[in-house]
This record gives structure tokens, C-alpha cells and sequence, in this order.
């Protein structure tokens, strides 16, 4: 399995001014039993993957969500080349929803990398991809790993004119973040087959493990 920080024969896309990331970071993570922002792979928080990850293509990065007990804005800065801010969800919304929200409202001018910390495979490749796949399309760009299956929630890509709908569809009373991509005519990518395993996400003990021995 590829580590987070590979990016392998291709040719990343200069960063973004207009181009903000935010990593979601909340959520009670029950069937994990800890958070997953906490999980240490090749020696690093999923968390600092996600940033990392994000760096070399957007102008800031920003946390939604609740900060684990244990876990600082301040440990988190150090490490990172660029602005870091928390987020607080979108109390008008709940679970991932809240948090892009929250990011699109926060700067309505911008567009959004949406990240989470449950893809430990995800590397800049994919990222990289899935912007390219992005230029001129819809209000969202998602991947769609293997044919036939449901459309991954994330990475994703938000424009500015995303804020609208998806405020429509919460005040609908909408809740899934699938359910919102279909209302919201998402661009819904096939992952080519050597990026697929980065849509790899992990929900619980047995997922993660199961990573680690891939």
C-alpha cells in the first residue's frame, strides 16, 4: 500500500491562492473506539497524512470538527508550511455535512478540498488526479473507485457555488452527504485502477488492520 507521501510520476499542480483544504476531524469515531485523527501510520497521526497531503495544493487548511482530547491547534502548526485553523461545525447541519458546511460558509469566494482522516492509503497523486478531473465541471468533483458502487464521499472537491445547494438540501431535510452529492449533480470520476486503493477508508479495528497488513 502506498504511503500518504508518495507522489510518483506525476507532475503536481502548482498551489492554489483560491484553493483551501479542510480536513474533517470530528465525529465520536464509536466503531473505531478512538479517533481516527489520532491513528499513527509510518509514525505519523492521520491527521498530520491529511495535512501533508494537502500542502503542496491549496493557500490554507483548515480543521472542522472538535479537536481529540490530547491533540493541539498549537502541535498541529508546528508542522505544518502553512496556516492552520479549527473550525467549528455548522450547527445547522450534522456529521460531515456540518463540517463543509462550516468551510463554505467561512469563505464563500473559495473552492474546498475536502479531506478525512480515514484514508491512510489517499496519497497526492490522487489528489492531484482528482483536480484535473475537476477543471470546469460541476459544483463537486467525487471518485468513484470501482464500477458499479456507490461514489466516495472523499477526497472531494467544492466550488465556491456549492454553498447554496447543499445549504438547500439541509434545510430540506436532508442529512447524508451521498444524498446531498445526487441533489447537488456531484461529477461523479472513475478512479483509475492504480489509484484505487487510495479510496481505501478504515471505520473500525478490523479495517485498520487489515491496512496495516495490505
Amino acid at each position: 500500500m502506498p504511503s500518504g507521501d508518495q507522489i510518483l510520476g506525476v507532475t503536481a499542480q502548482p498551489r492554489r491562492p483560491n484553493l483551501n483544504a479542510v480536513i474533517l476531524i470530528g465525529g465520536a469515531s464509536r466503531r473505531m473506539g478512538r479517533p481516527k485523527a489520532t491513528l499513527v501510520h509510518g509514525g505519523q497521526r492521520l491527521i498530520d497524512l491529511a495535512i501533508q497531503l494537502a500542502e503542496p495544493f491549496v493557500g490554507a487548511i483548515f480543521l472542522a470538527g472538535r479537536m481529540p482530547d490530547g491533540m493541539t491547534l498549537e502541535s498541529i502548526r508546528a508542522a505544518c508550511l502553512l496556516p492552520v485553523m479549527n473550525l467549528s461545525d455548522d450547527p445547522t447541519a450534522s456529521g460531515p455535512i456540518a463540517g463543509i458546511l462550516a468551510a463554505l460558509a467561512h469563505d464563500p469566494q473559495a473552492d474546498w478540498l475536502c479531506l478525512s482522516c480515514d484514508m491512510p492509503g489517499l496519497t497526492r497523486e490522487a489528489i492531484d488526479w482528482l483536480l484535473n478531473e475537476h477543471e470546469s465541471r460541476r459544483t463537486a468533483t467525487v471518485g468513484r473507485p470501482l464500477d458499479g458502487e456507490s461514489p466516495e464521499p472523499f477526497p472531494a472537491i467544492y466550488r465556491a457555488a456549492a454553498l447554496a445547494p447543499l445549504r438547500a438540501y439541509v434545510q430540506s431535510g436532508g442529512a447524508s452527504l451521498r444524498g446531498a452529492l445526487t441533489a447537488m449533480r456531484a461529477d461523479v470520476c472513475a478512479v483509475p485502477t492504480h489509484l484505487a486503493p487510495c479510496w481505501i477508508n478504515v471505520n473500525t479495528p478490523a479495517d485498520w488492520k487489515r491496512f496495516l497488513g495490505s
